[in-house]
């Protein structure tokens, strides 16, 4: 659009060389005399590339099928990482909280051999190390930046991930989730995942529903769990047992601030059942949400089975606090390549967000803005703030070896940080930013994320790419000092 000429002049006054225009809160102060208040934000260091996974795969009788499909397909998800450049520790515990929460070394025994082997392709894992770390997977181990072997580390996963068949079958993955977490299994079994400056990411496995009850065993099978559903703990136990597992010495999170910010270093993902609808009055149905078939064999020795999965609503519940930071894809979708590499791009896109650390100048009618603006969300409108429709945010980047810093080109308002993934196709050619409206974990409800765009020449990749070390700063206008 044409800027006005009060645009014009501002930027020959020198404001970063890349301005934008906005609006101010109630009581308005006019345009004209914030110009002083053009803010650009201290260059401040990117944030942490590390990454702990923890999966939750269940493995009670009905899962052998989905574990080895999960296997098959556990590249895609090391892709969708790898191109974030993530250091990642990866880690897996069942739903059999009889094994107390402590990290698989190995695979999980099959029903077909008596519950005491694994399956037979799996026979030569052995014991290993529970934590798996992308940085001994490089393919140049003396390349910090030498891309992963996505194949290996997808092998060895399977190791781990393939939990087997012969668990309890009443799955407790939240109660699994809290006792790997706790400070006893951190500080033995379960020691070296967990990093503090790392975000933290869980992912359940499950065609069933959670019954955790808080360590407690329960007797029966799926529908007793059911018809104890109504006086099982709320999720809300398990999301402060993750919460405490994130919190730093110092931090009180019985402040709002600060149980925000621990939040925003934590991601929950589920491949379960889908939403079948209320519980039955009687509380004991088990209600089954999807069912696909799958065939195992080939010729004449092949076999189809029918796999079913059960609504996954307490699992889903816990999903929902987690805003973009949460995730749900339906089991039965018929292969997890797709909901592997959707875990990876909205991980992506909360590891790669930088939150604007000042209040923006902001509106809460056209009347707040230039001639010909509108007061507008770009994003979510549930999500505050309002801004001007011209809103930007000038991004300039730094990596170690530069002396000054270079302005990025913006993709201009991204909206909806739900679909930036399936937006970033059209836009990656030129641009190195994007600017999300929908930053829930962010304070002030907006950030940004860095792009690779494709038509970056190799030579100049590292003057838009983030290196280790380095900075950038933001620009953007902020409301006129009182």
């Amino acid at each position: 659009m044409t800027k006005p000429t009060w645009y014009r002049a501002l930027s020959l006054a020198g404001l970063a060389g890349v301005c934008c225009f906005s609006c101010a809160e109630h009581p308005v102060t006019p345009l004209s005399e914030a110009f002083d208040r053009w803010h650009i934000e201290q260059s401040l260091p990117l944030g942490t590339n590390r990454v702990d996974v923890l999966w939750v795969v269940d493995n009670s009788s009905s899962m052998l099928d989905e574990q080895a499909q999960l296997g098959r397909e556990f590249a895609s998800f090391v892709d969708a990482l790898s191109l974030l450049g993530a250091d990642v520790h990866l880690a897996a515990v069942s739903t059999d909280i009889s094994e107390g929460g402590t990290f698989r070394r190995g695979p999980g025994d099959v029903i077909a051999k008596g519950c005491f082997s694994p399956p037979d392709d799996l026979v030569s894992c052995g014991q290993r190390d529970p934590v798996l770390r992308t940085s001994d997977y490089k393919v140049d181990p003396n390349d910090p930046g030498s891309a992963i072997d996505a194949p290996r580390l997808a092998a060895d996963f399977r190791c781990l991930g393939q939990t087997g068949d012969c668990g309890e079958p009443i799955e407790m993955g939240l109660d699994a989730v809290r006792l790997a977490l706790s400070p006893e299994n951190l500080a033995g079994a379960n020691q070296g995942f967990l990093r503090p400056d790392a975000y933290l990411v869980v992912i359940v496995l499950s065609d069933e529903d959670d019954c955790s009850q808080n360590g407690a065993a329960t007797s029966g099978g799926d529908s007793a769990c059911y018809a104890a559903s109504r006086t099982l703990p709320g999720v809300e136990l398990y999301l402060d047992a993750l919460i405490r597992a994130k919190t730093r010495p110092g931090q009180d999170t019985s402040v709002p601030d600060e149980r925000a910010e621990v939040l925003s270093r934590i991601f929950f993902a589920g491949i379960i059942g889908p939403d079948a609808g209320p519980l039955p009055e009687n509380g004991r149905d088990h209600p089954l949400a999807c069912t696909r078939e799958t065939t195992d064999g080939s010729g004449a020795s092949a076999e189809t089975f029918l796999s079913t999965g059960y609504d996954g609503k307490r699992y889903r519940e816990l999903i929902d606090y987690f805003g973009a930071r949460g995730l749900e894809q339906n089991i039965c979708a018929g292969e997890y390549a797709s909901a592997l590499t959707q875990i990876g791009d909205v991980i992506g896109r909360n590891l790669n967000l930088r939150c604007l650390q000042d209040p923006p100048l902001t509106c809460q009618s056209d009347a707040d803005c230039p001639a010909g603006e509108a007061c507008v969300n770009p994003g979510d409108d549930t999500i505050p703030p309002k801004v001007c429709s011209g809103f930007e945010v000038a991004v300039a980047l730094k990596n170690p070896e530069q002396p000054s810093f270079t302005a990025l080109v913006s993709a201009g308002s991204a909206g909806d940080s739900e679909s930036l993934g399936s937006g970033d196709a059209a836009i990656s050619a030129t641009a190195q930013y994007v600017v999300d409206y929908d930053a829930t974990s962010c304070p002030n409800s907006i950030g940004f994320r860095f792009i690779t765009p494709a038509s970056v020449s190799e030579a100049d990749k590292p003057l838009v790419i983030p290196a280790p070390g380095a900075v950038y700063r933001a620009n953007y206008p902020v409301p006129a000092a009182p």
